[in-house]
């Protein structure tokens, strides 16, 4: 079964069918037959025969067909003149930088690419290469873009796959700064560059589908109207079917274009019958709820006549704040121990001491208790006038 080659011709891709007696990998140079001519390429892609494919000419010879050896000389004769000319470039000062150099399956001819802002006076060079070749072979030097120059070469762009201008048959003729802001994308040049430094390919081959859709939503800026409430369009997202609208009344809102249509209940409709249901409170501090609360609970205990008496100001350390009850006088009182302490008399130097000593007290009454034995003989009192 025959297969279908993509095949590049120096910048433009085709497809061309590759017979079954013609052995063919990715990477081999290949002869053609092209519009009653012979071309020469390479092979970028082999994929299985398919009637809905369409071809533009036939494969008739690989370098995969070659001797032994013979498809490494190629290449190794591609790299030597390709180091000739950029010293060649340098001696002769030339604004122009070498991509790539390729010589024919057959070694009839050798295309050098290069890239240059300007045009460039190369006759002196291509003297030069006639001599380093001997006059064997035909020379051509093309001047390519950086677009062209990513085909040549290759690579992965931003996501994550091969650059579109090498796997893709054709190439865009431009790629302008319209296209990203119709699709409503950010200006970011990291973002929409490709490794050729233009924009990339890819927002053009979207470019149409954007504008179809954008049919059916407004234009940014409009003012519109749901229900009761108006509104003006700040942003747009295609891919979600979802728009922001920033309303006069309740500010920014992400709308659906069901519901913008009408085709779903609004959100505005719903907002409203929870609010005619529901009596919404207003946040409050939990300090300030709990004042309310004690203010308006009145407790009664008993008949008594009620004490209109401040309050105490409850204890900070207690772990409910609003427990505001008052205690009882005998609740108040410190808890101290049974026995009581004698008090410590001062003596102050130079008085004399009344009273008998601690030991004459307790020879007197052994048995006495210790409050006893301390008030056993107070003081006599002083009479009035002595």
């Amino acid at each position: 079964m025959p297969q279908i080659a993509k095949t590049r011709i120096k910048v433009k891709m085709h497809r061309f069918i590759c017979p079954d007696d013609i052995v063919l990998k990715t990477g081999d140079k290949v002869k053609i037959s092209y519009e009653d001519q012979v071309e020469y390429g390479e092979v970028l892609m082999i994929s299985p025969w398919s009637d809905s494919i369409k071809t533009d000419g036939v494969i008739i010879d690989s370098s995969s067909n070659l001797p032994d050896g013979k498809k490494e000389s190629l290449h190794q004769k591609d790299r030597e003149v390709l180091k000739f000319c950029q010293s060649k470039c340098h001696e002769l000062n030339l604004n122009m930088s070498l991509v790539k150099v390729e010589h024919a399956l057959d070694g009839s001819k050798i295309v050098i690419y290069f890239t240059a802002d300007k045009r460039v006076d190369f006759r002196e060079l291509v003297k030069e290469i006639n001599n380093f070749l001997h006059h064997k072979i035909r020379i051509e030097l093309w001047q390519i873009s950086s677009r062209e120059k990513a085909i040549l070469i290759g690579g992965i762009g931003i996501c994550g796959r091969e650059v579109c201008c090498r796997c893709i048959a054709q190439i865009p003729d431009s790629v302008g700064i319209k296209t990203v802001k119709d699709q409503h994308l950010e200006i970011n040049p990291i973002k929409i560059t490709g490794i050729c430094g233009k924009l990339m390919c890819c927002l053009s081959y979207e470019h149409s589908q954007y504008i179809e859709m954008s049919k059916e939503f407004p234009c940014i800026g409009s003012t519109v109207e749901m229900g009761s409430k108006k509104g003006r369009v700040k942003e747009v997202y295609y891919l979600k079917k979802t728009m922001k609208i920033d309303f006069e009344e309740i500010g920014v809102r992400e709308i659906t274009m069901d519901e913008y249509l009408g085709n779903v209940p609004s959100p505005f409709d719903l907002e409203e019958t929870v609010d005619k249901r529901i009596h919404i409170i207003k946040p409050r501090t939990i300090r300030s709820k709990g004042k309310q609360i004690s203010k308006n609970k009145t407790v009664i205990t008993s008949k008594e006549p009620k004490d209109n008496s401040r309050p105490k100001k409850y204890n900070k350390k207690s772990t409910n704040p609003f427990n505001k009850t008052k205690k009882t006088a005998e609740e108040t009182k410190p808890q101290t121990s049974q026995v009581k302490k004698p008090k410590s008399k001062r003596v102050w130097p130079g008085r004399r001491k009344t009273g008998k000593p601690k030991s004459e007290a307790t020879q007197a009454n052994p048995n006495a208790s210790s409050s006893q034995k301390i008030n056993h003989n107070p003081q006599p009192k002083r009479q009035d006038g002595k």
